[in-house]
């Protein structure tokens, strides 16, 4: 019969040794990483290089991404690449990177979300919500209901309704594009 204090020590040794195996995973990742990322020249985006090995590319300011940070990124079902940073809206389609103009409002971005009728959301730290439908833009802001232009998280439920978190609340839009303030 197990005493407390001799349970408590075996699981005390089972989660050490969980930390310690994960360690060495990530250690024996990084380590088969390393020289496939220095191998790959920055003129070319080819994440593969034979049949049965991946390598990693990572993209950043000085290889193709106009920004060095990204907040979120999501794919599209035409296979377009979402990310957002602070600097706007960047699409990746494979090999090129274009950051959307953002005289728009689309400006400073810190979350994106792909609804099921694969409608790009965006939420941005200055302009509230908004969603690209056939490339143009619909927003909500503090006047339409939204509670803070400060947009932290997008999700949707099972009914097609977003739901924002702000800086002052949650939000839900629903898929008539009605805003309503949630109090609860």
């Amino acid at each position: 019969i197990q005493t407390k204090k001799t349970h408590s020590i075996l699981k005390i040794k089972r989660m050490i040794a969980g930390i310690l195996m994960s360690l060495l995973v990530a250690c024996l990742l990084v380590i088969q990483a390393t020289p496939a990322v220095h191998a790959v020249s920055t003129e070319t985006f080819e994440p593969l290089h034979d049949e049965f090995e991946f390598y990693p590319v990572l993209y950043n300011n000085t290889n193709g991404l106009p920004t060095a940070e990204a907040n979120d990124i999501v794919q599209t079902s035409d296979g377009f690449i979402w990310i957002a940073c602070y600097a706007g809206l960047i699409r990746y389609d494979g090999t090129n990177f274009v950051r959307l103009d953002s005289t728009e409002g689309i400006n400073s971005i810190s979350c994106l979300i792909v609804d099921r009728q694969d409608r790009l959301w965006i939420g941005t730290n200055e302009n509230g919500v908004a969603v690209m439908e056939d490339g143009k833009f619909t927003f909500w802001d503090e006047k339409d209901g939204l509670g803070s232009p400060k947009v932290r998280e997008l999700a949707e439920d099972d009914q097609g309704n977003i739901y924002a978190g702000t800086a002052s609340g949650v939000a839900m839009i629903t898929p008539d594009f009605e805003i309503k303030p949630l109090t609860d």
